[in-house]
């Protein structure tokens, strides 16, 4: 009887024992949860402003906390407001924008109600207007090809909410170009011996170096030709804004005489009138050589010598009849 008393005893005691170290172990448990949660207050000292902002109307680009999903307001960037452009180059408006969400980027004139571009859509029927959204630049940067005088003026690129209270100016001003006057001219000989080459030096210059460059004779077009003895070179120098072409006749002979006209590609004009000489029937002479001077002499001109001659005998006959 006594050894089966002790035996309860025991076990109620190991029982006991076990009540104890499960109680402990969940009291333990409890507290060490508990101290790894942050209050409130903990809460609001530790996250920024950006986190608070969960009671605003109009809402962005929405994050995760450990409180949830919070909201940020879309925002533009503070970037450069005003731009020169060349008439006739692509202006590039730049426009940065934080945390847009779902809204959209609209671009209008600063004077207009209408749009120009809504998002990445062209609003206007002028296809110059462009909007480019570079993604990880959060860019939405309008753009205007072959901008015009008319251009210049005040632009504006908005995120389009209810109020429209995001927005931001740019200013465009468009200059013109200074007024550049063409230049065409010829070089060369106008008097060429038979058989002798014709070499004519073509030189144009415009504010945009010309795309081509022709030669006509008489009202026809020349082009190279190894049988007749036509070669046409040319050669463009963008630096310079300048095209050359020479046009060479390797013999020249009677026909080639007349007159070469030079032409470029924006219409600019230019001639010259080219004589072939015939030195056996000197049916062209040139001003100023010896051939003149002795036509000159057949029409009645006495030269000096001839002068003396008539001056000795004119002494004799006199000397004789006294």
């Amino acid at each position: 009887m006594d050894i089966k008393v002790i035996h309860i005893f025991g076990c109620v005691v190991k029982t006991q024992n076990i009540l104890l170290s499960w109680i402990f172990l969940s009291v333990m448990t409890a507290d060490f949860s508990k101290a790894l949660k942050p209050t409130r207050s903990s809460m609001k000292s530790d996250h920024p402003s950006s986190f608070r902002r969960m009671n605003q109307k109009e809402k962005g680009h929405r994050f995760f906390t450990d409180r949830g999903y919070a909201t940020r307001t879309p925002e533009i960037l503070a970037t450069k407001k005003n731009y020169t452009v060349k008439r006739g180059n692509l202006a590039i408006l730049h426009c940065t924008v934080q945390n847009l969400g779902t809204k959209t980027v609209v671009w209008r004139r600063s004077s207009e109600e209408n749009p120009l571009t809504v998002g990445e859509y062209t609003y206007v029927s002028d296809a110059r207007f462009s909007t480019q959204h570079k993604v990880r630049l959060d860019q939405w940067n309008l753009h205007i090809r072959n901008v015009s005088l008319e251009d210049a003026g005040t632009y504006e690129c908005q995120v389009s909410t209810k109020d429209r209270s995001i927005r931001r100016q740019f200013n465009l001003d468009v200059q013109d170009w200074a007024r550049y006057h063409a230049a065409i001219k010829i070089t060369g000989k106008k008097f060429v011996e038979k058989g002798e080459p014709i070499v004519l030096n073509c030189n144009a210059t415009d504010y945009y170096a010309p795309h081509d460059i022709d030669w006509f004779k008489d009202g026809d077009k020349l082009d190279s030709d190894e049988i007749k003895g036509i070669e046409i070179t040319k050669s463009l120098y963008l630096s310079r804004k300048t095209i050359t072409s020479v046009l060479k006749i390797k013999k020249a002979n009677m026909k080639d005489a007349g007159d070469y006209l030079c032409r470029t590609s924006e219409r600019y004009i230019t001639t010259i009138h080219v004589q072939v000489l015939n030195a056996d029937t000197n049916t062209y002479v040139k001003r100023g050589t010896q051939s003149e001077f002795s036509r000159d002499a057949n029409r009645g001109h006495i030269s000096a010598p001839a002068m003396c001659v008539h001056l000795l005998l004119l002494t004799l006959i006199l000397l004789f009849q006294t």
